[in-house]
């Protein structure tokens, strides 16, 4: 008998590893189409696809047609947690077939890698008229439906930043989705220009690194007839596109206006971000886009930093994140007092950069707010205390299985690993018992 239940076990075990050792592609070109699977092998999941997923361009009203999403699958196992990513943007070039994701990584997860519509290849139509939460949410809850007939068990969201507002967002229209969610450094502005982001870099301005870039800065505006011509070759020359702004002065105020935040939200040390500067010009100077004769002293190789700070607004890339910002996400403003006797003009409005009319509406944000106050459940929140989106955080959620942690001298770049090993192991063994 004992030998007969040996035998039995053993075939039930060969059996269930011969059907998940079965690649995958017939099931996914059943559900998705054959065209619009592509396999890939990757030295870290054990199958990986890219799919162009069906979706409708409004999920209330079918007959204004469809577009296709992009989503990279690596697949582990069945049986295994599946992790759906609500990027924020487009899914970057160093999201490759050998990238895993932290939560993957830690849960052994498959990866399920969500471009958000409006992004990269994933264009619905030109108008950005469906850009919105709501419908991101349908997308994604599309995608859990058809790959939960592959992945029956477990699964969680997770997002980051503007990501981490789309997986908070997900988590409000379909609640029951999914079994964990997980943002990391999600803002949650609850205006058109949130002021809570400016208040903190005040405060920051009061410490001695706060002050230190408080000064680069003021130099930058004095010092702008003479570096002007130097930050607009350098602009050219990485073939920025400066639209909707055509005067270089506006441009360079903007970058400015915009350096204090980007470093708050990006760099670890004021020691490593002038160590930065001085690579960066040494490797400028290497190249021939800048000459030591036009940048004198350390202050003067500052300009060099601008280009990281307008990045965001020159690249074409992220134009629909400024549309989706100023017409129900929310975002952040300058104040320009400080800096007004330098700037070409009186208001910098970061709203140009939708490069569209945009109006505001507030009940996408004011729905979500009272939904994390009082039903929202099985969720963490990750910050860093020296990011400025950080002042944005969501309202700590009362419900006893919801966390929120802020790691204290970290920025927008926090991860799980970063905190103490108390703090992951409480976040592990949340996230453990809700997939358990």
């Amino acid at each position: 008998m004992k030998t007969k239940n040996i035998l039995i076990t053993f075939l039930l075990l060969f059996f269930w590893v011969h059907a998940t050792s079965q690649s995958l592609l017939p099931k996914l070109q059943q559900i998705f189409g054959t065209e619009n699977v592509v396999s890939a092998n990757s030295s870290v999941f054990n199958e990986y696809y890219y799919i162009n997923v069906k979706q409708p361009i409004d999920h209330t009203d079918t007959n204004k047609g469809y577009f296709y999403q992009r989503i990279f699958l690596g697949h582990n196992n069945t049986q295994s947690p599946t992790l759906l990513e609500t990027s924020g943007y487009q899914i970057p070039p160093f999201v490759t077939i050998d990238t895993k994701l932290e939560l993957t990584e830690l849960l052994n997860a498959n990866q399920v890698y969500v471009e958000h519509r409006y992004f990269g290849k994933s264009v619905p139509d030109a108008t950005n008229a469906y850009l919105t939460c709501k419908q991101a949410s349908g997308d994604y809850h599309n995608i859990r439906q058809l790959l939960g007939k592959i992945y029956p068990n477990k699964w969680l969201s997770s997002g980051t930043s503007k990501g981490g507002y789309a997986t908070l967002a997900y988590k409000y229209y379909y609640p029951n989705d999914v079994n964990a969610s997980f943002a990391y450094v999600a803002p949650f502005p609850l205006e058109k220009e949130d002021k809570r982001p400016e208040t903190f870099l005040e405060e920051k301005r009061k410490t001695e690194v706060g002050k230190r870039i408080f000064e680069y800065q003021l130099y930058l505006l004095k010092n702008k007839k003479e570096l002007m011509p130097v930050f607009d070759k350098m602009v050219k020359t990485a073939g920025m596109n400066t639209k909707p702004l055509t005067d270089t002065e506006i441009l360079y105020d903007y970058a400015v206006l915009e350096m204090d935040f980007t470093f708050w939200q990006n760099d670890p040390s004021i020691q490593n971000f002038e160590r930065y500067i001085n690579e960066s010009y040494d490797y400028l100077v290497k190249e021939g886009f800048v000459t030591p004769i036009e940048l004198n002293n350390f202050e003067d190789k500052m300009v060099i930093y601008l280009l990281d700070c307008v990045h965001g607004f020159t690249d074409p890339n992220y134009t629909p994140h400024y549309y989706q910002a100023f017409s129900e996400m929310g975002y952040y403003g300058y104040n320009e007092k400080p800096f007004e006797k330098y700037l070409k003009q009186k208001d910098y409005a970061l709203e140009i950069f939708a490069q569209k009319t945009v109006t505001y509406n507030s009940d996408n944000a004011k729905a979500i707010k009272i939904f994390t106050e009082t039903t929202i459940d099985k969720m963490i929140f990750i910050y860093g205390a020296n990011d400025p989106w950080t002042a944005t955080s969501v309202t700590v959620p009362p419900k006893s299985d919801n966390l929120l942690l802020v790691h204290p001298t970290a920025n927008h770049s926090v991860e799980i690993g970063d905190f103490s090993a108390k703090e992951k192991e409480k976040i592990m063994e949340r996230l453990n018992f809700w997939l358990k």
